[in-house]
């Protein structure tokens, strides 16, 4: 049971971990497959893909990160009891 933090702290790295590189991976996506869509879409331009593409990956970059850093950062500061001591 003293080891039980220990789990918890690991499982919320890894969910975090995890949302970034979702996020990033849904982002680069977006920006490659947004200006192929407007190419083949004849209401739509490369351009416009281009911008909507860049649009999501900007967005999820950085909404996808600073949704996981409030997870991450109490975790980058932990101490063990053992070097609380003088």
């Amino acid at each position: 049971m003293r080891q039980m933090h220990r789990v918890l702290g690991s499982t919320d790295l890894i969910e975090g971990s995890i949302g970034i590189v979702g996020n990033l991976g849904t982002g680069v996506y977006d920006l490659f497959y947004e200006p192929i869509e407007g190419l083949m879409d004849a209401d739509r331009s490369f351009l416009s893909g281009l911008k909507s593409g860049t649009r999501s990956m900007g967005s999820k970059t950085i909404g996808g990160t600073a949704g996981q850093v409030p997870v991450l950062i109490p975790l980058l500061h932990y101490n063990p009891p053992h070097q609380n001591c003088p």
